[in-house]
């Protein structure tokens, strides 16, 4: 008996140490690790939240899950699983993931993703030189991914929308003139362009034009990870608030904004209207305005 004794106050004492604490684990996918500077800035923000909240929440480990990238459908169906491939993912909003996961409505961005450039062929910039209105840009042919989130926004707005079924094919079928552009984000389209000169060399960013279309970037969490979700919304929360979001995103992405002069552009404005309810549209200091903001923190 006393032996007994002994050995239940050991195992109670243990099982009180740190060493056998909790530990919160997060699966993310290879589209959120650091391979380039996109990437490397969703690692981080979810790396930086975990460690801001272990006074409340104790222990983290970060574990990425898979091969390589997969496409947005897939992981949505991942998240959702008990015991998926993945608990976080970190995508721009969409109605369906907000209607199936839990979204933390804090723009890990800040919204930057809501300005956009224009990829053409360089036998397409005298038409573009005519665009100065939505009206006038509808006409025009935009290639999109149907897994876009400006997939169906742009549909919705009556845009003439091309699909392409892959991230690379985009890019031949633009140089083929199958369409007339392709909106990115003004932290994306130069790397892109750059990676691809060799192979595409018609194809420009248009000079006057950008397109502001509302496109928060959230993280998302399984609905089996309730508990995640409460430690990233709290660190996010501090993140935002403690203005350490915003010095993170002019380190990764100062240098394309400055590059970018998006003040010397004709600006086109389009509705977002499948945003939810609670988008924190209110709350202005979650959102950088680049034709109103210097370009350091």
């Amino acid at each position: 008996m006393y032996g007994f004794r002994l050995l239940a106050l050991f195992c109670i004492a243990n099982l009180a140490s740190p060493a056998y604490a909790r530990v919160d684990t997060v699966y993310t996918g290879h589209q959120q690790l650091a391979k380039n500077v996109d990437q490397e800035y969703n690692y981080r923000v979810i790396e930086t939240a975990l460690k801001l909240t272990e006074p409340e929440f104790g222990d983290y480990k970060i574990i990425v899950q898979g091969d390589g990238d997969i496409p947005k459908q897939r992981a949505l169906e991942q998240l959702l699983k008990i015991n998926g491939a993945f608990n976080v993912v970190l995508v721009p909003t969409q109605p369906e993931w907000e209607e199936k996961a839990i979204p933390i409505p804090i723009p890990v961005r800040m919204g930057l993703l809501n300005y956009r450039f224009l990829l053409t062929h360089k036998d397409k910039l005298a038409t573009f030189g005519t665009i100065h209105t939505l009206e006038t840009l509808l006409p025009l042919r935009v290639g999109l991914r149907k897994s876009w989130a400006t997939w169906e926004v742009m549909q919705q707005q009556g845009f003439n929308v091309v699909n392409a079924y892959s991230y690379d094919t985009l890019f031949s079928m633009l140089d083929m003139n199958r369409f007339d552009y392709i909106p990115r984000g003004i932290y994306e389209i130069y790397d892109e362009l750059k990676s691809r000169r060799l192979d595409y060399p018609n194809l420009v960013i248009e000079p006057n034009l950008v397109l502001v279309l509302p496109t928060p970037y959230y993280a998302f969490v399984s609905p089996h990870a309730p508990r995640i979700a409460e430690r990233l919304t709290a660190g996010l929360t501090m993140m935002m608030e403690q203005g350490i979001l915003r010095n993170m995103l002019y380190q990764h992405y100062g240098e394309a904004l400055e590059q970018a002069n998006i003040g010397a552009r004709r600006v086109i404005h389009i509705k977002n209207t499948t945003l939810s309810e609670e988008t924190p549209l209110d709350k202005k200091h979650y959102w950088i305005d680049l034709f109103n903001a210097s370009l350091t923190p």
